[in-house]
């Protein structure tokens, strides 16, 4: 309620006037501003809340419920704070994208798109994490079921210093990563990643069928995974990739299996 001052103009002076009717104005001009406020905000409180995931290779590592325990949405919630939600979404490391918007029929739109996670890594007595195809980690997700290849050996123990920029063996797992990605015969086929050496800079590859196969540093990493792909498609019958128990790629332009 707001109380509107008793005006007498016999005893005023012209100033005095003028005065008293700017106040009287600029009350009124309040007034109008509040009501048009509290009308749009009852006009516009949220009645229902759309999640729509932008990602191209559909794997969703925020569940809706995750979505609304981090936004705080709730319906029928006045839509204050709209920009401090989207910001919280952002910060989420699993998230490349994140948009809302607000309708004027009460709908919020979640617009969201999630990095691709590629690798789990592994360190010794702990949980692990993801590392996505942005070369970073990504922390483990409840809502998130797809099968991974595993990265072993030594390796960042915390998903905040994943960072492929950072680590060598990291970045050496995820360039062999995306060229046996790519194998039609090797995507399937290799299992694990095994990180050994000095600045966890050497690679070794473990299959289905237990194979331990031999990379190496990334020196010539290209053309030791090239002749790999060759060997498992090309192979003699009587000497198929299957039958040898280690496979040693480090020998230019040779393989050597026992």
């Amino acid at each position: 309620m707001i109380a509107w001052p008793k005006v007498s103009f016999g005893s005023m002076s012209g100033a005095s006037i003028r005065r008293v009717l700017l106040r009287v104005l600029g009350l009124g001009c309040a007034t109008v501003i509040w009501l048009g406020a509290q009308n749009e905000t009852n006009a516009t409180k949220i009645k229902k809340i759309a999640v729509v995931y932008r990602d191209q290779h559909g794997m969703h590592t925020v569940s809706e419920q995750e979505i609304a325990r981090i936004v705080g949405l709730q319906v029928n919630r006045q839509p204050r704070g709209i920009a401090s939600r989207e910001a919280a979404l952002k910060a989420m490391p699993s998230l490349v994208r994140a948009d809302l918007s607000l309708g004027l029929d009460g709908k919020l739109l979640v617009e969201l798109e999630s990095s691709r996670p590629v690798l789990r890594v592994m360190p010794t007595g702990r949980p692990g994490y993801y590392l996505d195809d942005r070369g970073q980690g990504v922390p483990l997700s409840s809502g998130f079921a797809w099968p991974l290849p595993l990265v072993l050996g030594q390796v960042p123990g915390h998903w905040s210093q994943a960072l492929t920029a950072q680590h060598n063996g990291l970045a050496l797992a995820l360039r062999a990563y995306g060229f046996l990605d790519q194998d039609s015969l090797l995507h399937d086929e290799v299992t694990q990643y095994l990180l050994m050496g000095m600045d966890s800079a050497s690679l070794s590859l473990e299959t289905r069928s237990g194979q331990r196969i031999w990379v190496g540093t990334s020196f010539d990493l290209h053309h030791k995974l090239q002749k790999l792909a060759a060997f498992y498609r090309w192979a003699p019958v009587d000497s198929t990739p299957q039958r040898f128990h280690n496979i040693n790629l480090i020998f230019k332009d040779q393989i050597v299996c026992r």
